[in-house]
């Protein structure tokens, strides 16, 4: 069973993207990212290095389960680096987030995602083309395009298209804002997790300042979107959100769980 405070799945194939992108930033907030990234020499492996490395390989065989890990733990001279493109090499990225298909099912898999071209405009940053796609389908705004639930504005963030995500709030209705994927997640939470850019933060809240507040759960990204960006360690993230949101939000079980990752993420150090 995967760590339910790195990911939100177990490891499995139709939730792979999702999977991955939630480790990544797992290890990005814990300063963890640069092992996994590039391979350290003999000479280069100082007790820091090899702390972090050890940290990185620990989350990284967490996250994925004893099952997926068992496949590469018996080699030696395993390092994060390692591990990590071993999990890139078990399946390649797929066109559209967490949906397995191949190329025979392609008729089935437009019909069922009518969105397509959207979402691969997105994941390619061409921005002319989306907008182009919206100006023709404004409701697509807010339509779902993955199989996971994601709306336009969740895939971009999801790729780190700031540039479209900033677009697409200026284009959404307040109320669109608000939509969650199927992990529970708004695209604010999302953000939160994903990306320490307070301006297009700032644009999401001061279109609907109702987002502070939507929680669907406590899992990885469904909480309240301070908790997600204190869990993931994004300091300027959580200096931006604590004045927005509400201070009755965080009395009681809330409350604890935003100070008990404040402190795991040393924000009092």
């Amino acid at each position: 069973m995967a760590m339910i405070g790195i990911v939100t799945e177990e490891f499995k194939e139709e939730y792979y993207d999702y999977w991955k992108t939630c480790l990544k930033s797992y290890l990005v907030g814990q300063d963890l990212w640069d092992v996994v990234t590039s391979e350290a020499e003999e000479k280069e492996k100082s007790q820091e290095w090899q702390r972090k490395n050890a940290q990185a390989l620990h989350a990284i065989q967490l996250a994925c389960g004893s099952q997926s890990y068992a496949k590469y733990k018996k080699k030696a001279h395993v390092t994060a680096k390692i591990a990590w493109d071993h999990l890139v090499e078990m399946r390649p990225i797929p066109q559209l987030c967490g949906v397995a298909h191949d190329r025979q099912d392609a008729s089935d898999f437009k019909e069922s995602h009518p969105y397509e071209d959207l979402y691969n405009a997105i994941q390619d940053g061409e921005i002319q083309h989306v907008n182009e796609i919206l100006d023709k389908d404004p409701k697509a705004t807010t339509a779902r395009v993955s199989s996971h639930g994601d709306t336009a504005l969740h895939i971009a963030i999801l790729y780190g298209r700031t540039h479209i995500a900033q677009d697409l709030v200026n284009k959404m209705p307040p109320e669109g804002l608000e939509i969650s994927n199927k992990f529970g997640a708004t695209p604010l939470s999302l953000f939160a997790a994903m990306n320490e850019n307070i301006e297009l933060a700032k644009a999401m809240v001061e279109k609907n300042h109702n987002l502070v507040c939507i929680t669907n759960g406590n899992t990885d990204q469904s909480s309240l979107p301070i908790i997600v960006a204190s869990r993931y360690g994004r300091k300027q993230m959580v200096h931006y959100l604590y004045p927005e949101t509400p201070k009755q939000l965080l009395n009681g079980p809330d409350g604890v769980m935003l100070l008990n990752y404040l402190i795991t993420a040393g924000f009092f150090g």
